[in-house]
């Protein structure tokens, strides 16, 4: 499993609402701590970098930006 399909599976975990391409994914949650948690996991991944916006975490390939 890639780290892009385990951090999508977490973010179901957490009840996520899914938005998906094939450079990387959105995640909308029910609160901002969620989110906020959720970003803080997904920095371990070393092939995945995230951004939050409001309730709203933006992941994607580092690959895909270069």
């Amino acid at each position: 499993m890639t780290e892009l399909e385990q951090a999508i599976e977490i973010a179901v975990g957490l009840h996520g609402t899914i938005t998906r391409n094939d450079s990387g994914f959105i995640a909308c949650f029910s609160d901002v701590l969620t989110a906020e948690s959720y970003i803080v996991l997904v920095e371990d991944f070393d092939s995945l970098t995230a951004d939050r916006q409001d309730r709203c975490v933006v992941v994607i390939k580092v690959s895909s930006l270069m």
